[in-house]
């Protein structure tokens, strides 16, 4: 068994060491393909050249601290990439003649160029990352947006929907999407109507009986109770013109949606995602895909409003990283499954150990979508408290919190409070009042599981066992 785990540790950190070394070659390559003579890019090349090589020289056994600082250094590789690229940027090129000025400008437009003649407007480089992320996630198109947030606004506006327009969407949606909808479209006469996700054959009936103008689901809500889509085909025939938007900022390139349904609904689907979450963790940006006559729609409106994503902020974007994403989410899903089974000594201590796919039955049409991995959530609760305990649910989560933190640093090991998801290290934080939540939502701890090594997940989660118990057997009084 112990031979086993070690081989196992070590193949685990070759994966990270080949992932990096792919990573740097990739950020390599892809300022070779700049134009610009720049002292600062052959420095940002040597740097890079030279964290290949720690890469190829690396201990045969990594440390957390060698791979905590591995990453980190890649990180700044990135940075370093993107502050040279900004120094060099200017959101307006100059022409010495009109020729070349419309010349350009055609090359833009197919990402044949990398400049722009005016940003907000067209660039070519922005053109190229569209294409990339199009052929990693498998759709005709991509657009690039300033958020997650601006893509789920463009694709409605580009709509323009009237007032008695019916909008469809689940009974419970990601909290700034229901406030988008609730604050900003019903108060112009559009009527919102909600039906459970956990009821499809409800959500078709109604599809059939409103016809409503537009359906907006999410592929699964980042949140413990887990209702996710299914029936999804049978949605698209119970109405030919409603239009659908998917959310799909939890799953990213594990749910594939244009290989899950017949090409003759395209037209009529837009799949959007909050890139911050896995394509980079150094900008925030949104991205909608779909075939290319509907995400032009959405890139006439974005540019209209100046809500296409800016070259300061996308040239924090990597080629390689893109191209590279499934294997990012791969390695989540796996520690997440790895983290749970972790807990299983300790359930008893819980009210609830919950990832996004828990609940679902083998062979149900809702787990195709986990058919790739299941990302990087996990929820977790303890039991709620007595009517003898003077304590909150929030107030003992928080305590949990404390004295995770607390083991994990005895390992020599570290965790965090952090917003967002699909960071590369395991961070977590308690859900505990409405503010960044559901309104009616309980309490719980949510974690988002890194790509860390399988030994360094295990002790985490056993951490979190143990601090579970440690809690159970505090006397409240």
């Amino acid at each position: 068994m112990k031979e086993t785990q070690q081989l196992l540790r070590k193949d685990d950190e070759r994966d990270t060491l080949n992932s990096l070394f792919k990573l740097a070659e990739g950020l390599q390559q892809e300022i070779k393909r700049y134009k610009y003579e720049s002292e600062t890019l052959s420095l940002l090349s040597r740097n890079i050249k030279e964290f290949k090589r720690q890469c190829q020289e690396s201990l045969p056994e990594l440390s957390y601290t060698d791979w905590r600082n591995l990453w980190r250094g890649y990180r700044s590789l990135v940075h370093q990439k993107a502050s040279i690229l900004n120094e060099l940027s200017n959101f307006a090129r100059s022409y010495p003649t009109m020729e070349e000025f419309w010349a350009d400008t055609d090359a833009q437009a197919q990402g044949m160029s990398h400049y722009t003649f005016w940003d907000t407007y067209e660039h070519g480089r922005r053109r190229q990352l569209e294409q990339l992320l199009a052929k990693a996630y498998g759709s005709e198109s991509a657009l690039l947006l300033n958020t997650g947030m601006s893509a789920i606004a463009v694709v409605v506006e580009m709509l323009k929907l009237r007032p008695g327009a019916k909008v469809l969407t689940g009974e419970r949606c990601y909290f700034e999407t229901s406030d988008y909808l609730e604050r900003y479209l019903v108060p112009r006469g559009i009527e919102l109507v909600r039906v459970s996700v956990d009821e499809p054959t409800k959500m078709v009936e109604t599809i059939t009986k409103i016809q409503p103008e537009l359906a907006i689901f999410e592929t699964v809500i980042n949140f413990p109770s887990v209702p996710v889509l299914s029936w999804f085909p049978k949605y698209l025939s119970a109405s030919p013109e409603t239009f659908f938007l998917i959310d799909n900022s939890v799953q990213s390139h594990l749910t594939r949606w244009f290989e899950m349904i017949e090409c003759i609904y395209h037209s009529r689907i837009l799949v959007v995602e909050s890139a911050g979450k896995y394509l980079t963790h150094e900008c925030m940006a949104g991205v909608v895909y779909g075939c290319t006559e509907t995400v032009e729609r959405a890139r006439d409106f974005a540019r209209a409003t100046g809500q296409q994503l800016q070259e300061k902020a996308f040239n924090y974007l990597c080629e390689t990283e893109i191209a590279q994403v499934s294997w990012q989410l791969a390695r989540h899903s796996r520690n997440v499954t790895v983290f749970k089974e972790e807990l299983k000594p300790y359930q008893s201590c819980f009210e609830f150990i919950r990832s996004l796919d828990s609940g679902i039955v083998q062979g149900h049409d809702a787990a195709k979508i986990f058919n790739n991995g299941v990302g990087a959530l996990l929820f977790v609760s303890l039991p709620v408290p007595t009517i003898d305990e003077p304590i909150t649910l929030a107030q003992k989560h928080r305590r949990l919190l404390n004295d995770w933190f607390m083991r994990v640093k005895e390992l020599e090991l570290d965790i965090q409070v952090r917003c967002g998801f699909g960071w590369n290290e395991t961070v977590a934080r308690v859900y505990e009042s409405e503010r960044l939540n559901q309104a009616d939502a309980p309490s719980y701890l949510r974690v988002s599981v890194g790509i860390e090594p399988l030994s360094v997940i295990r002790s985490l989660a056993q951490a979190l066992g143990e601090a579970s118990r440690n809690i159970m057997r505090e006397d409240p009084n």
